[in-house]
């Protein structure tokens, strides 16, 4: 058998790190799915240096992040107001038919 899997006939279940394809950690692939971009200038290691777009880039995200919290608190809201106006409409809808 040829390739990575030869490894395990030997006994050895861990293949070898390749130095062409580094590691990739768990935080990194969340990095990665919350912004490719970001993920992949750190990976390059053009981010460890501050720049002013970096800077810019950074408040960016942390403006959407607050919009996001934000909308879902007023989804929230909107969602309980509709089910008290349901809950509303079905007593007064009860009270119309009993009377």
């Amino acid at each position: 058998m040829k390739g990575p899997w030869r490894q395990m006939e030997t006994g050895n279940r861990a293949p070898k790190p390749r130095a062409d394809r580094p590691d990739v950690s768990a935080s990194e692939i969340q990095d990665f799915l919350y912004c490719a971009r970001s993920w992949w200038l750190r990976r390059d290691q053009q981010a460890a240096i501050k720049t002013p777009e970096m800077t810019a880039g950074t408040q960016a995200h942390r403006l959407a992040g607050e919009f996001v919290a934000e909308t879902v608190v007023l989804e929230r809201m909107v969602r309980a107001c509709a089910g008290l106006t349901v809950l509303i409409a079905g007593a007064i809808g009860y009270l119309w038919l009993v009377r």
